[in-house]
């Protein structure tokens, strides 16, 4: 699914990442980047052919939303490679 389009969805994961990354160390500058992928939907996803990134993107948007309002942001986690990462250190 990320391999045809993996920019999108890098860039995705990293402004995902960027926002839990920053609330768990500052809380100051996380939600400018919930701004920025909320934005990137909107303006950056809107040809036809960006179904998949776009839907993706909604997703992670509809996580921070959900964990914002229930004051729940410090169980998100990341995704992509540097969740896989932090998961192997923290597992063992």
């Amino acid at each position: 699914m990320a391999r045809k389009h993996s920019n999108n969805f890098e860039f995705i994961l990293y402004l995902y990442n960027e926002f839990v990354s920053k609330h768990r160390s500052t809380g100051k500058e996380a939600r400018m980047y919930w701004h920025i992928l909320d934005k990137y939907i909107e303006v950056g996803l809107s040809k036809k052919s960006q179904t998949a990134e776009k839907k993706y993107a909604q997703k992670l948007v509809a996580i921070i939303r959900e964990a914002v309002g229930e004051w729940n942001t410090h169980l998100l986690i990341l995704k992509g490679e540097e969740g896989e990462k932090e998961y192997q250190v923290e597992g063992g």
